[in-house]
């Protein structure tokens, strides 16, 4: 895993805790990634923010660059997503990815 291990488990963590946090709530969240500021929210879709992660300078799980392939993804209650989710996290040179398929798989590549 190298030096983003412990950036990557966390992604990973949460991304899987959102499908949780869908499933609990019997309501869709929204994942919301901003790539600029290093960002991600989990968010009911009204808005009320359940989790937000700082990746950028000045955080615990400081990276260089966060590249999502979509910058929003609805995870549903019933334990599925529109679609597949990669987010690849850049530091010193070194990259690694999170996938996570449309039913909750979540890999670290």
């Amino acid at each position: 895993a190298g030096d983003a291990g412990p950036r990557q488990l966390q992604v990973a963590g949460d991304l899987e805790q959102a499908f949780s946090l869908a499933a609990r709530q019997r309501a869709p969240v929204r994942i919301a990634f901003d790539a600029s500021n290093k960002t991600y929210t989990i968010n009911t879709r009204a808005g009320v923010e359940l989790r937000r992660r700082r990746l950028g300078a000045n955080s615990d799980l400081e990276v260089e660059s966060l590249t999502p392939s979509v910058t929003t993804l609805d995870v549903f209650p019933n334990g599925l997503a529109p679609g597949p989710l990669v987010v690849q996290l850049s530091r010193a040179g070194y990259a690694v990815r999170v996938t996570m398929t449309r039913a909750g798989k979540v890999r670290i590549l």
